[in-house]
């Protein structure tokens, strides 16, 4: 039982590094937050993800810069 709680921790760990991955390779907060394609909407809806670069520690200055 422990062992299969262990397995699924480490799956979804490796699932939010491959999203990560994902997500840093295509620059989807770049395509988000630019200046020339924001839309507030798509911003509202992207708490997620900009939770999950911060979680990640992904989360850096030029991100920052974007949406400030």
């Amino acid at each position: 039982m422990i062992a299969d709680e262990v397995r699924s921790a480490r799956s979804a760990d490796s699932l939010k590094e491959k999203i990560m991955n994902d997500l840093l390779s295509a620059d989807v907060f770049a395509l988000i937050f630019s200046q020339q394609r924001f839309h507030l909407q798509i911003a509202q809806r992207s708490v997620d993800i900009i939770k999950l670069y911060i979680s990640e520690k992904n989360f850096k200055q030029q991100h920052i810069d974007m949406l400030w």
